[in-house]
């Protein structure tokens, strides 16, 4: 099978020609059929909570496909049904890690990877679908929607006419957006320097826009949107001085929850601690805290009732053989919206 692998940290993955293992205990062989490139696999290639020796190996963590075959013990799925793999534990075994072989060295993997024809999956790291979505769409629930639509109904808990503001309105972002507005929350804030993402941003629910490009002051644009500042900050892009404004520009008992991760290293300094920010809350999400074999579904559900247009969440589709471009164009921070997704033919 053809695979994406990561040989080196900085570099452009190698696609490779590589052994699919035997099954072992818990592992399921899936035939990917998209994957959506993640912030954290930016950040992998960087060298971003990844040993280097683990390296050469496998990447991805948000995908769709279809089961080929499964292992002893499995039962969650049978051969042919429609999956979503995700990186969020779920029922089932969780399995050993599968080893790849190229023609020179074995290749490692997690319990779920993304980025090759065919991939051994962790029974706990996939959950079974019913719909009618196109695969790149469906990859999606596998971290960009669950982790955005987890993050306002179980880490923050939005409710009906309660501001928050979305720091960043990429993958995540955007699926933000849409949450909030199924919660009817108000105002909606979608802060980011491409005016292509503030615009789609507003086609998804956003109420009020501010661009980081064109403001000098980012709490005195937020104050003449919300005096009082919203009460829910979410911050997607790892940038340290957005992160302490997310915290920063928080009402009075308010909570930032950050997604974005920053670069190793960095240090978050918070000036005026003790007499600015009792009361508030700063938050690492967990993946929106999802059940995948319930919550998965669930989202599907919803959206489609909802009629909302799981396009406008993708940018561009690349073959598994452009993957670098599709790096290159998420790395340049080019004035693109939502996922590039790969899809396997």
């Amino acid at each position: 099978m053809k695979a994406a692998v990561l040989t080196n940290l900085n570099s452009d993955l190698e696609i490779m020609e590589l052994e699919v293992p035997e099954l072992t205990s818990g592992q399921i062989l899936v035939k990917i059929k998209a994957a959506g490139i993640c912030g954290a696999q930016i950040n992998q290639k960087k060298g971003i909570k990844i040993n280097p020796k683990f390296l050469p190996c496998l990447m991805g963590h948000e995908g769709s496909g279809i089961v080929e075959k499964i292992g002893k013990g499995v039962t969650k799925v049978k051969e042919g049904d429609k999956v979503v793999l995700h990186w969020r534990p779920s029922k089932g075994l969780e399995s050993d890690f599968p080893k790849y072989k190229s023609k020179r060295e074995v290749i490692g993997s997690g319990l779920v990877t993304t980025f090759s024809e065919y991939s051994v999956v962790s029974e706990n790291r996939l959950t079974k679908v019913t719909s009618k979505l196109d695969f790149p769409q469906l990859s999606l629930f596998g971290c960009a929607i669950t982790t955005g639509m987890g993050i306002v109904d179980n880490e923050i808990n939005l409710k009906k006419n309660e501001s928050i503001a979305v720091f960043g309105v990429g993958g995540v972002g955007l699926n933000v957006i849409i949450a909030s507005k199924l919660k009817n929350a108000y105002p909606i804030i979608a802060i980011d320097r491409s005016s292509a993402k503030l615009k789609k941003s507003k086609e998804l629910g956003a109420t009020h826009f501010i661009n980081t490009t064109d403001v000098k002051n980012l709490e005195e644009e937020l104050k003449n949107i919300i005096p009082s500042f919203p009460k829910y900050n979410v911050e997607t892009t790892g940038n340290i001085n957005l992160i302490a404004k997310s915290y920063e520009c928080l009402s009075s008992g308010g909570t930032a929850v950050l997604v974005g991760q920053p670069n190793n290293n960095e240090k978050l300094i918070l000036e005026n601690f003790v007499s600015n920010y009792i009361g508030k809350t700063l938050l690492d999400t967990s993946g929106g805290k999802i059940n995948p074999d319930k919550d998965i579904q669930k989202y599907l559900d919803l959206l489609m009732s909802s009629n909302i247009n799981l396009e406008n969440l993708i940018y561009e589709y690349y073959s598994l053989e452009d993957i670098n471009k599709a790096f290159k164009l998420i790395e340049e921070g080019n004035d693109f919206y939502g996922r590039v997704v790969i899809v396997f033919e």
